[in-house]
């Protein structure tokens, strides 16, 4: 539509009733509909959001922190070193132990880190070798170990289902997730009533997304392209997403392995044919137009010439499947962490060993022996 409210092309020539009849796919809309009429419309549509399917090998290594969240992961994190400091409080004021002998029963919980050992030995279903003595503590483990059992309990039965069953995991399921990331961009068929929809909304998301588009084609001007072949090409290339319509999506997806659509689903729009205002044929072909929707002949029609019959094998997301290395990688990366560690570990308590031996080369010859996990923490 043009700034003087004419509009051109198949619009512009009802406008001007240059033709009687547009025999086109015409997506109804209020603008449009104030210089023309629309018989009955005949197929019903909505808008949805082409992607390409996430190489799953990429996120591999995760299959370990995948079934929790970021946020349960820091949150499990930071409760058992929290955890600890309330067991040391726990057992050093409680008025059990009397004396210097804190626990007599041997153990040292009145210690950070015999606290924090004992209870993420609790979290890995590990159990110490005591138990403290205070009625207080003991109420207080208790409660840890039901929180490990929850916690340990959920996170094996998702680690099981994320290992047996293939899912995929789309980078965003929603409009509101696309445009608040940054490595997709996106784009829709240029000239159309995505457009003018995306261009005119007072939806916050339809806002985003038009900014975005005006944002990608001061540098990309394909992202509003008339072909939608050129589309196809940016979809297949990554890191790119295409708005259109779910029956230009369906035949794209019977062409294409690889290709995903995210669970959101917007723009419902109706299409139809169109003629000029106060057309005398707007009853006649709406009425036909009617007959063919009740007969069940547009569904007929649409099986025929409409197959969605996919042309590459794709397996179900409930298809049971093999278990291969690469599914339980992170697995191997925790032992070469824990090497790692230990590696630094060593090398510490070995400067701390010569640094104390040092000190105490003039004191007993027993006293050489000190144990460095009996320093005091």
């Amino acid at each position: 539509m043009l700034d003087n409210g004419s509009w051109t092309g198949l619009i512009g020539q009802l406008q001007r009733k240059d033709v009687d009849l547009v025999a086109a796919p015409l997506s109804i809309t209020m603008q449009r509909e104030r210089v023309m009429d629309f018989i009955h419309p005949f197929f019903h549509d909505h808008s949805e959001v082409l992607i390409q399917k996430p190489d799953p090998q990429e996120t591999k290594w995760r299959t370990l922190i995948d079934p929790y969240s970021d946020t349960v992961i820091i949150s499990i994190g930071l409760s058992l070193p929290l955890a600890s400091l309330v067991l040391v409080a726990l057992e050093n004021i409680s008025p059990v132990y009397s004396g210097d002998e804190r626990e007599p029963n041997g153990s040292d919980l009145n210690s950070f880190l015999g606290s924090f050992w004992y209870l993420f030995g609790a979290l890995l279903t590990q159990g110490g070798k005591y138990t403290p003595n205070a009625m207080s503590s003991r109420l207080f483990v208790g409660m840890w170990w039901l929180f490990c059992i929850i916690s340990l309990a959920t996170y094996s039965g998702n680690l099981i289902a994320s290992l047996t069953v293939s899912k995929e995991k789309l980078p965003f399921k929603s409009l509101k997730e696309m445009v608040s990331q940054e490595r997709f961009i996106w784009g829709t068929f240029g000239g159309t009533v995505f457009v003018t929809m995306f261009q005119e909304s007072v939806i916050p998301e339809y806002n985003a997304i038009w900014r975005g588009m005006v944002r990608f084609n001061a540098t990309d001007p394909s992202v509003l392209n008339k072909n939608p072949d050129q589309h196809m090409q940016k979809v297949l290339g990554g890191n790119y997403a295409y708005i259109a319509a779910k029956s230009e999506v369906d035949t794209q997806m019977t062409k294409q392995c690889g290709l995903a659509t995210i669970d959101e689903k917007f723009l419902h729009m109706q299409y139809a044919f169109g003629v000029p205002n106060n057309s005398p044929y707007t009853d006649i072909f709406s009425l036909k137009t009617m007959k063919i929707l009740e007969s069940g002949l547009m569904n007929v029609w649409e099986r025929k010439w409409w197959s969605r019959q996919k042309m590459c094998y794709e397996a179900t997301w409930d298809q049971h499947k093999v278990i291969d290395l690469m599914d339980v990688q992170s697995a191997f990366y925790l032992i070469g962490i824990g090497i790692v560690l230990a590696s630094l570990v060593i090398g510490v308590e070995w400067i701390c060993f010569r640094i104390i031996r040092r000190n105490s080369k003039h004191q007993p010859a027993e006293l050489y022996a000190t144990d460095i996990s009996a320093l005091p923490v």
